[in-house]
């Protein structure tokens, strides 16, 4: 009888052994990843930009800056350093902490449907304006019916009443859970989305999380598209705002949605020229903060170029 070795289960071993030893040789590094890249995920677009633009450029030009001409004054150059964390850890994350903070300002002051965009607020709007006419007895949740229903179909999904309303009751109902218990449900309604994009459509480059939502005249083919998870930030900001509004107005209920949506598109195009300008003007001031000394200490130690040419035409 002949013998086979069993490589199989050497290598599965070896390999077990060397996975353990790299767990036990680096498990603060592995620590650090993990909890990085959470926070990147978390944070989304803001996060990834931040850890790898602070991570990847300030943090080693700073120290890079700190090390300046030491190994000709014998010091470490501070003032080089503090010049370079300012230049580069404030105008790397001010392009998106100023227009956060005036969006901020703007959803407490004026309302949260300022944070939606145009186009969500003419097509939710016109949603809205619909579901006010069936005189439902609980309006916000008959909008977020027929909100999903109607994206649901736009976005190719056929027969997805029933799903429809079940999303609708599933999101007023994560409204009332923790922060964690909401995330955790709107993932896995994002999840169930996918698949029902992926049972309807042939397409497998398609993304599966991309949300449409049609509205003014068909012939114009006007459209808002997004995530899932922005598709449903929009609805709760847009209905936060306007059906407290319809259910004080509801005498002219159509009428006033008109004039509210018109007053919405307005201040979200307001406020974004308002974050443009501020972001441009605060670039312009930033030379202000960095440029803190009366000469540039990245040239500390080093001989002028204007006094070596004096020399050299002294010695001729």
């Amino acid at each position: 009888m002949k013998v086979q070795p069993n490589y199989t289960r050497s290598y599965t071993e070896i390999s077990g052994n060397n996975n353990q030893k790299a767990r036990k040789q680096n498990p603060a590094f592995g620590n650090f990843a993990v909890a990085t890249m959470d926070a990147v995920e978390r944070g989304g677009l803001f996060a990834s930009f931040a850890v790898q633009d602070i991570l990847g450029s300030c943090v080693p030009r700073t120290i890079t800056g700190f090390y300046r001409n030491k190994d000709i004054t014998g010091k470490y150059n501070y003032a080089e350093a503090s010049e370079v964390s300012i230049r580069e850890f404030v105008s790397s994350i001010t392009m998106f902490l100023i227009p956060m903070g005036i969006m901020a300002v703007a959803k407490r002051s004026i309302g949260h449907s300022c944070d939606v965009p145009a186009k969500f607020i003419k097509a939710l709007g016109e949603t809205l304006q619909k579901t006010v006419k069936e005189k439902p007895a609980d309006l916000k949740k008959a909008f977020y019916n027929n909100a999903f229903k109607k994206m649901f179909s736009d976005s190719g999904i056929k027969n997805g009443e029933k799903k429809a309303a079940e999303f609708a009751d599933r999101l007023i109902e994560l409204e009332s859970k923790d922060k964690k218990a909401y995330k955790t449900g709107l993932s896995e309604l994002q999840a169930e989305y996918s698949v029902l994009r992926k049972e309807n459509t042939a397409d497998v480059t398609e993304d599966f999380y991309k949300t449409t939502l049609k509205y003014g005249k068909e012939s114009d083919g006007l459209k808002a598209q997004g995530s899932f998870g922005n598709f449903v930030k929009h609805i709760r900001d847009y209905s936060h705002d306007a059906i407290d509004a319809v259910k004080k107005n509801q005498e002219n209920a159509e009428e006033f949605l008109e004039k509210f949506n018109f007053k919405r598109i307005g201040t979200r195009v307001l406020a974004n020229l308002t974050m443009a300008l501020s972001v441009i003007g605060f670039y312009m001031y930033i030379p202000k903060l960095y440029t803190l000394h009366k000469t540039n200490p990245a040239l500390a130690g080093l001989e002028p170029e204007t006094k070596g040419t004096e020399a050299a035409n002294e010695n001729k």
